[in-house]
């Protein structure tokens, strides 16, 4: 898990994507997306604390690392839904499914 001032982030690895569980410690209205801002793979916050969002293996910018059989994409949270801010948190999401770790950066 990734906890923040603001948010708790854990990661489920699946046989095709990897969920992402977010958390927040007030009701989010901002922005949250896997990849480029146009992946698709994207939410928008209506207010409640809890969320989650699935990042396909094969889409939404998700790299496969072949010599350690793993996952990676960015995860950005954003705490407005159209401004850049300064506490805005960028996180690299990675499963490892040879060794079934999972990791937060």
């Amino acid at each position: 898990d990734f906890i923040s001032e603001k948010t708790r982030v854990s990661l489920m690895c699946r046989s095709s994507d990897i969920q992402v569980n977010l958390n927040f410690s007030y009701p989010f209205r901002g922005l949250v997306h896997a990849g480029k801002k146009d992946s698709g793979c994207s939410f928008r916050g209506d207010g409640k604390l809890s969320y989650s969002l699935n990042v396909p293996h094969a889409s939404c910018g998700t790299i496969h690392v072949t010599p350690q059989d793993s996952f990676a994409n960015t995860l950005t949270i954003r705490y407005h839904p159209a401004l850049e801010l300064e506490g805005d948190e960028i996180k690299t999401i990675l499963c490892k499914y040879g060794t079934g770790s999972i990791q937060l950066g």
